[in-house]
């Protein structure tokens, strides 16, 4: 993964050890948007920071013999985990290179906001709406069937 790397037409071979083979296998874009910057914090935070690469089932096109191929990159942690639930999905990660790693940084101290904290308003009481539907509303009814003694069915 580099920055202006040349289009894939083909599977080019990396490199090949026992146990694993890296394959260049699509270069695609890496877009940063404003409001994702606290899942590039929480990536480059985080024990093993990267890319995330998400691979999908068969060939990028119809005339692939690909078994997979490389849906989108990104550098967010929480779209990452988003692509991890839906299932069909494969989610890896490659290493940052220095210059992608320092072009996200740059990006999160232009862009990143820290979110204000808002309490939510308590409520404290509950407001009995109007009878509007055909039907006796519970609290009416409750009332009413107490004062006779019965309760309502369903209720011991």
């Amino acid at each position: 993964m580099f920055i202006g790397a040349a289009p894939v037409t083909e599977w080019r071979l990396l490199e090949r050890r026992p146990g694993y083979t890296h394959y260049h296998a699509a270069t695609l874009p890496l877009e940063l948007h404003r409001k994702e910057t606290p899942g590039y914090i929480a990536n480059l935070t985080s024990a093993s920071p990267g890319i995330y690469v998400i691979i999908r089932p068969g060939g990028a096109t119809t005339d692939s013999a690909a078994p997979v191929h490389v849906g989108l990159i990104t550098a967010s942690a929480h779209d990452a985990e988003a692509y991890g639930h839906i299932g069909d999905e494969v989610i890896g990660q490659v290493a940052f290179p220095d210059d992608v790693r320092d072009l996200v940084e740059a990006f999160i101290d232009a862009h990143h906001q820290e979110e204000v904290f808002k309490k939510r308003r308590r409520r404290d009481h509950h407001v009995v709406e109007e009878h509007k539907f055909g039907q006796e509303p519970i609290q009416e009814l409750r009332a009413r069937m107490a004062k006779v003694g019965l309760k309502p069915e369903g209720e011991s």
